[in-house]
Parts: C-alpha cells; sequence; structure tokens
C-alpha cells in the first residue's frame, strides 16, 4: 500500500437490496493507523474489527438496511495520538425488493404513455392477463406505472408503462384528509351511523390504502391496518382527501378550474377528447371524439388531473361536449402565445368574500377606477407565483383580470391560496415561483445520482422548454443529450451543464460563492436557480432547485426528495429540513455552486 493511501475500501456492494447481509472490508497501514473508525451519514457510528497481522479491517456482516436510498459511509484511519491520517468516502445504492406487477386484464406493455391505439408495433407489445412481470425500480405518471424490468419484454424492452387500472401490486396509497371528515362502515352521513360503526379523523390524519374505488359521493376503502371500531374497511366522503403513491398524487373532490382569457388549446398528435380520465378504448363512443393534428379550440378555463388538462371549451365537441379531458402530452395548452404548463400542483387563488384584485396594496377606496377590479366570493384564479407585502398577497395570474393585468394584490384576509387540496400558509415574508417539481428518483437510468440534469430540467420547463418526443421526461432527453456527446461521466460537469442549457437557447452561467442576496434577486426576477455542492447529507453531491424564499430560508424543489414526506415537493415538513442542510453549508468557501439560467 503506497504511503498517502494508508486507508482502503476494497470490498462493499454498489447495489443492494433492503434487508439483505452486507459485507463491507478494507485494508490499512497497521505501522501508522492504529485504529479504523466508521460512520453511516455522519450520524451513527459502526463497529469495526482490525487484525493488524495483515492490515485488513472488517465491518462485520449485518442484516441490511431496512429503507431503500442512496447510503454514504465514511471511513478514517487514527494514529496512536488519535490525529486523522486518511478518510474515505463510498456509497451503496440499497434498492427496495423487486415488485411483482400482475396483470388483472389483458393489456399492453408500451414504450410511452401515448394511448396504446395510436404507437407504432415496435413500441408496444399486448400481454394477457395473469401475466406476472418483476420490476425493481418503478414510478407513477399520468395514471401509468414506469417499471424498469428485472426481465426485457421485446420489442419494448426492460423499460416501459403499464395502464394503472390493468395491473395489480400491493403497493400501498397514502391517504391524507385535508378536513375533519369520518370514517364509517356504510356510505352515510355520520349522524345516520351508530358510534361504533363509525370514527372521527381530524384534518391531517395519514392512513395507509391497499385499495380504494368510488361509490357516488363516498370512497370505499381498505386499510392497512384496521381502524376501531370500524375495521380495516369502510367509507369517507370523497370531498377533502387526497391519495399520493410513487409521486402521484389523486384528488378525490374536483380541483377549483382556473379561468382563462385567450388561451388556445392545440391538439399535437392524434388523440380523444373523453368525459373521463380513463383510456379511450374503456369508454363508449359516445364518450369519446377522436381528434386529428392541427385542429384548435378556444379555451375558457382548465385544471390539471391525472395526466390530463381538464377543460371548459367556448364551443362543443361532439358527441362529448363542451367539458371533458384530453392527454396533456397530446395537446398545447397556449395563452397569449405563451405554453401553459401542466401541473398537478397548479395554485388556485379563491375569493373567500368580495373583495378587489388591486395594481397597489392600498386601500381601495383610495384607488381609481383604472387601479382595481372586484372579486366576487367563490371567484378563482390560477396563481403562477406569489409573494406576501405586509397584510396582502402580491400575485401572478395565470390570466390577467383587465383593467389590472395580471400582476397586482389582493387582501390576504379575504382570500385563500390552494395547491391542489392544500391550504397554503401565507406567511410573512415568502415568495415562491410556480415551478413544477420533477423527481430523480424515476429516472430510467441513473436514478439516484441524475439530480443535476432533473434540476435543469425544473428550471427549463419552467421557462417554456418541453421533450421533442412526446410521451418522454425532460430530464431523460437532457441527460441523452449529456452521453451523446460527452459520456455518462460528464453529468456532474458544470461546464458541460452550461453547454447543455446554452444549446436549449439559454444563457447565464456556473459560479461559486453565490450569496442569499443574488438568490433571492433571481427568485424576485422570476427566475428559479440550480443550487449545488457539497452538503451536509451528500458530501458526494447534490444538487436541488431553488423555486421561492421565506423569511428563514430558501424553498427548494430537491429531486431526490425526502423520505418523510414520500419523495415529494419540499415545501412543507420537508422545507425546513432541506433548506437547513443548505443553509449550514453555504459559507463562501468554493464547496457550493449556483447556476443562475437566463432565458433569451
Amino acid at each position: 500500500m503506497a504511503d498517502a493511501d494508508l486507508l482502503e475500501v476494497l470490498t462493499y456492494p454498489a447495489e443492494t437490496e433492503i434487508n439483505v447481509p452486507v459485507v463491507i472490508q478494507g485494508r490499512y497501514n497497521p505501522d501508522r493507523i492504529v485504529r479504523v473508525a466508521a460512520i453511516a451519514e455522519d450520524r451513527f457510528p459502526l463497529k469495526v474489527l482490525q487484525t493488524p497481522a495483515t492490515g485488513l479491517w472488517e465491518i462485520p456482516a449485518n442484516n441490511g438496511f431496512q429503507q431503500a436510498g442512496l447510503r454514504w459511509f465514511r471511513v478514517q484511519g487514527f494514529d496512536q495520538n488519535e490525529v486523522l491520517l486518511d478518510d474515505d468516502l463510498f456509497r451503496i445504492v440499497v434498492r427496495p425488493p423487486a415488485l411483482t406487477f400482475t396483470l388483472r386484464a389483458d393489456t399492453v406493455f408500451k414504450a410511452s404513455t401515448s394511448d396504446s391505439r395510436l404507437l407504432p408495433d415496435g413500441q408496444k407489445v399486448d400481454l394477457k392477463a395473469g401475466t406476472v412481470l418483476r420490476a425493481y425500480r418503478y414510478g407513477a405518471i399520468d395514471n401509468h406505472f414506469k417499471v424498469y424490468l428485472t426481465e426485457p419484454v421485446p420489442p419494448v424492452g426492460d423499460f416501459g408503462y403499464l395502464w394503472q387500472p390493468h395491473v395489480e401490486v400491493t403497493l400501498p396509497w397514502t391517504l391524507r384528509c385535508e378536513v375533519d371528515t369520518w370514517f364509517g362502515i356504510d356510505p352515510l352521513p355520520p349522524e345516520d351511523l351508530p358510534s361504533d360503526r363509525r370514527v372521527a379523523l381530524p384534518a391531517g390524519t395519514i392512513l395507509n390504502v391497499l385499495s380504494h374505488s368510488s361509490q357516488g359521493n363516498y370512497v370505499r376503502v381498505q386499510l392497512a391496518q384496521p381502524l376501531a371500531p370500524v375495521g380495516p374497511e369502510g367509507f369517507l366522503r370523497r370531498q377533502g382527501l387526497t391519495l399520493s403513491r410513487l409521486g402521484e398524487t389523486l384528488y378525490l373532490s374536483p380541483l377549483p378550474e382556473v379561468p382563462l382569457a385567450d388561451a388556445t388549446l392545440q391538439i399535437t398528435q392524434r388523440t380523444f377528447f373523453k368525459r373521463t380520465t380513463d383510456q379511450a378504448g374503456q369508454l363508449p363512443e359516445s364518450d369519446r371524439a377522436l381528434l386529428e393534428p392541427g385542429a384548435r379550440y378556444p379555451v375558457l378555463a382548465y385544471s390539471c388531473e391525472r395526466g390530463h388538462f381538464r377543460v371548459r371549451l367556448a364551443e362543443t365537441v361532439p358527441p362529448v361536449g363542451r367539458e371533458g379531458f384530453f392527454f396533456a402530452q397530446h395537446v398545447l395548452l397556449t395563452r397569449n402565445g405563451q405554453p401553459i404548463p401542466y401541473d398537478p400542483n397548479l395554485r388556485v387563488l379563491t375569493a373567500r368574500r368580495n373583495t378587489f384584485f388591486k395594481k397597489y396594496p392600498l386601500d381601495t377606496q383610495v384607488l381609481d377606477r383604472s387601479d382595481r377590479v372586484e372579486l366576487l366570493a367563490g371567484q378563482t384564479c390560477g396563481v403562477l407565483d406569489y409573494a406576501l407585502a405586509k397584510d396582502h398577497v402580491r400575485v401572478t395570474l395565470a390570466t390577467g383580470l383587465p383593467p389590472v393585468g395580471d400582476r397586482g394584490y389582493v387582501y390576504r384576509p379575504h382570500v385563500q391560496l390552494q395547491q391542489g387540496e392544500r391550504t397554503i400558509s401565507l406567511q410573512p415574508e415568502r415568495r415562491v415561483l410556480g415551478v413544477v417539481y420533477f423527481s430523480q428518483r424515476d429516472n430510467p437510468r441513473d436514478p439516484l445520482v441524475t439530480c443535476n440534469v432533473t434540476t435543469i430540467a425544473m428550471v427549463l420547463y419552467f421557462h417554456g422548454v418541453r421533450p421533442r418526443q412526446r410521451g418522454t421526461q425532460l430530464e431523460d432527453e437532457l441527460y441523452q443529450w449529456i452521453i451523446e456527446r460527452h459520456g455518462r461521466s460528464a453529468r456532474g460537469d458544470n461546464s458541460v451543464l452550461q453547454r447543455l442549457y446554452y444549446a436549449y437557447g439559454f444563457r447565464g452561467g456556473f459560479n461559486t460563492n453565490r450569496t442569499w442576496a443574488q438568490i433571492r434577486h433571481e427568485i424576485d426576477q422570476g427566475r428559479p436557480v440550480a443550487i449545488g455542492g457539497q452538503f451536509v447529507r451528500s458530501p458526494a453531491g447534490h444538487i436541488v432547485c431553488v423555486v421561492g424564499y421565506t423569511r428563514e430560508g430558501l424553498i427548494v424543489h430537491d429531486p431526490y426528495g425526502d423520505a418523510r414526506t414520500g419523495y415529494s415537493v419540499t415545501e412543507g415538513p420537508a422545507l425546513l429540513y432541506t433548506y437547513r442542510f443548505l443553509t449550514q453549508e453555504l459559507v463562501g468557501d468554493g464547496t457550493t455552486w449556483a447556476h443562475f439560467i437566463l432565458p433569451n
């Protein structure tokens, strides 16, 4: 062993599964190193066995890891005076056990989420009911499972999509009660049920659900754990419930729609206008209309649900009518020529009472008529970004309201701001941009180390960039650009990342030692920031997307996510966790850097 390399890690699995025993071994120079220490994620000390005669060290075999994720370890060598002589880091990817997907109906395994009728033969394969597939990586998008199979299925291969209603898989949903509600043995109001056949659930209650189905105004659920006195099966009212799994969220009551003006929906490839989000092949002819590319329709209002735009059109499309669903990847929704992204976490502002949208945060009585417009109680508006201004909220609306326009103020006590069905707490000194969240964990290639392209994809998507090939993720397209030109190992090269967004028509650049004031200025200018470095939770480096700030720190979209929020948007419980590890490390010593990406 070279003198400069006093400590080495020789044996460890680069990848393993949950609860599989792991052996970690290495060697050290016993003439210089007296004690070898190991610590997991700089928090959990591990037992180390040393054999000075052979210069080998070992972390004894254990029962493996109980949670999936990227785990990292630090091994250190100390001399007789407890002086640190050598320090080494290594990582282990812990996968969940391969999940079994059983087809409950004849279905199609396909290369994209597009309707299978519209895909060429080389991008789909028919599979029979009862077929069992195993996947060691999986996610959810647009009411599909995206799976990385242990065995490829030709001609599609080992990565593709399955329509969720056709698949049986034991994968619990997380049900959250956004309002006070009741769990009952029958689909009846709580006052019509005896006390031993109902249980109150306060707002914020979270339950694991194995299966669910709609029954009128109620949802029937099978719980992973019984809930006394009702048991494992029962009913909840649909209003105020959300179901989430693998980053996908279902809102069981209708979401508020966003009114639009000067908006147009263009068909970009053959698709269906439908009464529901079900696949067109499952709907009767009276519930769907096949439309050709190039067709355009004026849109009066929209919302985003299960991979679809729910729209209210200015004209009727027989036989469906004026209201229905378009698969988001088959259409282009624009307002005044600017694309409107599909965003299941769309923010909606609702007037609690009659109030005004104003050019200035002043009492309405001192404003001219040209500086205000009335909002009636219950009226809704889409919100692209917002910030607090004393007792008002400054918002940028998806659709302007004449004569004020799209930027202005509302009196905070008179309005409610929602993201999905979650009410946003309007805290002082808070500004958040409407950046759509992307997760690196569902990327088909290298999901645990593609935080960089996933973060940059969020920034570019916010500025209007869309995948060039329908049915693919933008971050996958960016990663392919790097691989084709610079190789897979270049994904961590900041100069390559800069060339990447230059190639997509952007400017700006990479710089170290950015200050909080500079980052907040970018957010105030409506530009999200890609920020990265060697943080407390990720010594090997990590990159996140700054989407806003509060008085305490930054609000970020962490593409890796956080286990406590189900790997989703870090605005909530994970917010404190995320910006805390950022602020602790942003000290201007070159370990932290940022890409300020500017549209031309």
